[in-house]
Formats: structure tokens, C-alpha cells, sequence
């Protein structure tokens, strides 16, 4: 037989190749420490922003971080964990309007890709009225839907987020 066992060989291979490795479960407190140090450095980013506007300087830090906090936030086994330590209090620092007047929003990008993550959090796992109550998320939300200021596309976005919310209350 022609493609004997070297065929054979060759298909064991493809298969052996198309497994997926199994991903390692991580542990809680391995998480729980991931998320802290994340948050962490998100909130920095936030600080270091601030400080540039107030020295009226280019704040970049979030828009350089916002790949990495989509991939974050896009990990599902994170989502309780981060929600659980404040990530909603450290986004509101994210997309709120600007300090010091509080009347000028910021990069639009950031708020964009943000929000768009965050109302991706739904289910069991995702933003619950508590995480909501206890980070004071949703006012910003609202806040920003109310801002004469924000593009009519956030605005359509910001209203379907906040009907998400409404709807289980």
C-alpha cells in the first residue's frame, strides 16, 4: 500500500497539531492579584493623566494602556474578579469629563472603547446594580449621555448601556 504508514504518520500529526492545549485554570488569589496590580496600573494611568492636563500637557497614558485594558477586560474568568476589586471606580476615572472644570470630556477613543467593553459585561459574571451603586459608574454614564458635548454615536451607545442596566431593576 502506497501511503501506508507514512500517511498514517502524517495524519496522527495534523490531529496531534489541531488539539487545543488545555489553557491553565488559574487560581482565585493568582486572579485576584493579576487584577489588583492591573487596576493598580490603570489608576496610575489616570493619575499620570491628570497631572498632564494639569500642566496642560498631552495626557496619553490611558490611550497608550487602552489595549491592553480591552484585552483585560475582554478575559471573561477576570471580569467578577476585577468588578469585585473596584474596576468600574477606576473606568469612571477613565471616561468621566476632565478635571478641573469637569465640563471637558475626554479622548474619545478611550471613552468609545471603554464603554463598548464595558457593556459587554453582562450575565451572571458581569456589571451587576451593586457594582453599579457601590462605584457610582452609572451617574457618569448618565453624566456623559447629558454632556452637549458628546458625538451623537456615544450618545446611542450610552443610552442601549444604560436601558441594559435598567432592565433587570
Amino acid at each position: 500500500d502506497e501511503d501506508g504508514p507514512s500517511a498514517s504518520a502524517a495524519l496522527k500529526e495534523a490531529v496531534r497539531r489541531m488539539q487545543r492545549k488545555k489553557k491553565e485554570v488559574k487560581k482565585l488569589s493568582e486572579l485576584e492579584q493579576e487584577a489588583t496590580d492591573f487596576l493598580r496600573k490603570m489608576d496610575a494611568a489616570a493619575d499620570t493623566d491628570d497631572e498632564s492636563i494639569a500642566a496642560k500637557t498631552p495626557a496619553l497614558k490611558k490611550l497608550a494602556m487602552l489595549t491592553e485594558v480591552m484585552d483585560m477586560l475582554a478575559q471573561k474568568d477576570m471580569q467578577r474578579v476585577l468588578l469585585d476589586l473596584d474596576l468600574l471606580m477606576v473606568c469612571k476615572r477613565w471616561v468621566q469629563p476632565l478635571p478641573p472644570d469637569g465640563k471637558t470630556l475626554g479622548n474619545l477613543t478611550v471613552r468609545r472603547r471603554m464603554i463598548e467593553s464595558l457593556s459587554n459585561m453582562t450575565g451572571e459574571n458581569g456589571i451587576n446594580s451593586q457594582d453599579l451603586k457601590r462605584s457610582g459608574f452609572g451617574k457618569v454614564v448618565m453624566a456623559l449621555f447629558k454632556h452637549k458635548s458628546e458625538t451623537p454615536d456615544m450618545k446611542k451607545m450610552l443610552k442601549a448601556m444604560i436601558e441594559q442596566w435598567s432592565r433587570p431593576i
